[in-house]
């Protein structure tokens, strides 16, 4: 093979290497993450983040990705990933990145009602009443499940009763007092009669609905 046919040779090699080197890598799957979110409040958000990885799973740099959500009136998505309530529901949130794509699915809870399953209760001085089963509702009337709603608990009057951070009653002296749960600036009230002796009688579960504080 003659110079310059070898130094030709040579120089196409060279320059095939340098052209696959500058080629981007192609998206095969896109992550995102957290892959499942739950958002409750109306001002709460939070930001996905969508991961380009190529056939072998390397996670590819230098990619941006478009947001879009499956419903918009359940929950919005901006250009950076970031995510907040419209309404209460289940949504997608899309990232794609060249023809690839990911999804993470958005849960809605507005919380715009909570209930406690009786409006009064009997309960005996020393003897613990367990915490009155608390229900949340969204903007739509719907019951929810909220599992990991936080509720406080507070006592108008602890030298009736006391309430625990767990919503266990106490009855301390014979008299009246009131009861409140409160959840994100949502509360619902039960008046407690304590008695002295046996004669203690629950109210029953008679429903008590109750919006935002006042």
């Amino acid at each position: 093979m003659s110079t310059s046919r070898r130094s030709l040779l040579s120089f196409a090699l060279l320059a095939s290497s340098a052209l696959a080197s500058g080629c981007p890598a192609k998206v095969a799957t896109v992550d995102v993450t957290p892959p499942k979110v739950t958002l409750r409040g109306e001002n709460e958000q939070r930001t996905l983040v969508a991961t380009p990885k190529d056939e072998d799973g390397v996670e590819i740099e230098g990619k941006q990705a478009t947001w879009t959500s499956s419903d918009s009136g359940i929950a919005v998505v901006d250009s950076t990933g970031k995510v907040k309530p419209a309404g209460s529901g289940v949504a997608s949130v899309t990232a794609k990145i060249d023809e690839a794509t990911g999804t993470a699915t958005v849960t809605v809870q507005l919380l715009k009602g909570i209930r406690l399953e009786a409006p009064a209760i009997v309960i005996q001085v020393g003897t613990p009443r367990p915490a009155l089963k608390v229900a949340f509702s969204n903007e739509k009337g719907e019951m929810i499940d909220t599992k990991e709603a936080k509720v406080e608990w507070k006592t108008a009057d602890p030298n009736v009763a006391t309430v625990g951070p767990d919503g266990v009653i106490n009855g301390v002296n014979a008299g009246s007092t009131t009861i409140t749960a409160k959840v994100e600036g949502l509360s619902a009230d039960v008046a407690v009669t304590v008695n002295p002796g046996d004669a203690a009688a629950d109210a029953g579960p008679v429903a008590a609905d109750a919006g935002p504080k006042k």
